[in-house]
């Protein structure tokens, strides 16, 4: 029987021991956050949650578990404290509740209790294996049984030949479910590596094509993914949205706002596809979806490859409903880390609304040197946390009036590598953990760090101008705030010293095409 505790750590090295002497498997973390990125590898009997976990609390973690239909079925006992009270929905059919303080026998009353009551369900992420170990048994025993016969009643060679083959396919077609499984659910991968990895396993095992596609349908719009070696035409997107129109009548392509990977080269007449498409509904948390998967090419599929294809887009969906639950969660996190900002930035009257500037004089600066949406987006993303590592350093120094020693210099200098150390740990922010890290290196040395010129992350460089131009507007405990003009000059004067001048040239753009506004709070 195996337990899984989140409990807050004073208390569950000690309630962790005392389950593992009466014979229980305990598995333990100490955070929100840690249970449900350890619960894709360990499938618990019982799940066991302080309602007062950092970071996520049990009774959040509560509504996540049951969302999932992995999950939904796990019994869930809730700790509770003594002195806070917390509304439970009767929906979430929590299977007991225990308030501190309690004797350690009185949980395991509980837990037995929970059992009697319910029957615990076997752990479900070893259950499709078990059913493919199943079947791969009892197609060995087939394979025995027909030797038998082929003993008994002399069946000729082609004949057994014949039998092999078949028996042979239907064996690789159950590791290949399995393989699909193991790839697609249980990984940390949000939709676009997913879609990747989807693609991949395609082109390696069972349909070659000459465009893989897929599209996230979700409240009337569309994610579209292409991966493609090949030169497509404007044409070819028509194709490729009246296929889907035939099966998805809800389906506009008028809707569609993210488009990833695809080349076009429009002067090309298209050539006649053919196509392969699969729908298939997905729902998470109430929330309904549809997850389209396709593929094409000049020629068309053979039915063994059509019947594969939906043999494959049925085993992927776990793996795609996992990573659209992954991206939702990492947008929780965001908007915490988000939040975590402003509350930081209230406490400097000068700081208030900073970041929410400097992501806009970077979003100018991004445009004008022509960079991609993704690169755009990630770039406004470390602009929004860029300061995340000044809610280590004391408020004294943060709002002192005066100059700070050097002494209090250095800590402020610690702001970015702080930063790094709050989010490295976490997946979604590591494309953006340089950019926060070295943006306040000076592009001919002698930074915070030891970076200069084009050693500096393009990022980075992109923020040290939206950055200082936001300082020198704002009134600090030491200076009053610079007219825009004189903040120009000064961003002028910087030039090749403390800012890279291209990134300098592009701000200096966008605000002669009057495109960066300067807020009459600054």
């Amino acid at each position: 029987m195996k337990i899984f505790l989140a409990e807050e750590k004073s208390s569950a090295d000690e309630v962790g021991s005392f389950l593992r002497k009466e014979g229980y498997e305990v598995e333990i973390v100490y955070d929100g956050v840690s249970c449900l990125e350890r619960m894709y590898s360990v499938m618990p009997n019982i799940l066991i949650l302080n309602t007062f976990l950092p970071e996520i609390d049990g009774h959040q973690l509560c509504y996540l578990i049951r969302s999932d239909e992995k999950y939904a079925n796990i019994p869930i006992i809730l700790i509770e404290s003594p002195d806070k009270k917390i509304f439970l929905d009767e929906a979430l059919q929590i299977e007991g509740k225990i308030k501190k303080p309690y004797k350690l026998e009185e949980l395991i009353v509980l837990i037995d209790d929970v059992i009697k009551k319910r029957k615990v369900q076997p752990e479900k992420a070893s259950i499709e294996i078990e059913k493919l170990t199943e079947k791969l048994i009892k197609q060995e025993e087939m394979i025995k049984e027909l030797t038998s016969s082929i003993e008994r009643f002399k069946i000729s060679k082609s004949a057994l030949e014949k039998v092999n083959s078949i028996l042979t396919k239907q064996i690789q077609e159950l590791t290949f479910s399995h393989k699909v499984q193991t790839r697609l659910s249980f990984s940390f991968m949000d939709v676009s590596q997913t879609t990747d990895t989807f693609f991949d396993i395609l082109k390696e095992d069972i349909v070659k094509a000459e465009v893989y596609f897929a599209i996230v349908w979700e409240d009337e719009e569309g994610r579209l993914y292409i991966k493609t070696d090949n030169l497509l035409s404007d044409g070819y997107y028509d194709e490729l949205y009246k296929a889907v129109e035939e099966i998805f009548s809800e389906f506009n392509r008028e809707m569609i706002r993210i488009v990833k990977g695809g080349m076009i080269v429009s002067s090309e007449r298209p050539k006649p596809q053919y196509f392969v498409v699969s729908l298939l509904p997905l729902e998470n948390e109430g929330k309904k979806r549809t997850l389209i998967l396709g593929a094409s090419k000049t020629e068309d599929f053979p039915h063994r490859e059509r019947e594969a294809f939906e043999k494959l887009a049925k085993h992927s969906k776990i793996g795609f409903s996992h990573a659209i639950f992954f991206e939702e969660l990492e947008r929780i996190f965001f908007n915490t880390m988000t939040a975590l900002v402003e509350t930081i930035e209230g406490k400097q009257k000068y700081q208030e609304g900073h970041s929410g500037r400097v992501v806009q004089y970077a979003k100018s600066i991004c445009e004008a040197l022509n960079l991609s949406k993704e690169d755009t987006a990630l770039i406004c993303d470390a602009a929004l946390l860029h300061d995340i590592g000044k809610m280590s350093i004391p408020d004294e120094i943060l709002n002192k009036p005066g100059k700070l020693t050097k002494e209090e210099f250095a800590t402020i200098q610690l702001h970015p590598r702080i930063g790094e150390e709050i989010l490295k740990s976490f997946k979604t922010f590591q494309n953006m953990l340089p950019i926060i890290c070295y943006h306040h290196e000076r592009f001919g040395g002698g930074g915070y760090g030891k970076l200069k010129g084009d050693q500096i992350p393009l990022g980075a460089r992109i923020l040290a101008v939206a950055d200082s131009f936001d300082a020198m507007l704002s009134d600090r405990p030491y200076r009053k705030a610079l007219t825009p003009d004189a903040a120009i000059a000064e961003l002028k004067e910087g030039v090749g010293t403390q800012f890279d001048p291209l990134v300098v040239k592009a701000f200096l753009k966008g605000w002669l095409e009057n495109r960066i506004k300067v807020s009459a709070s600054v």
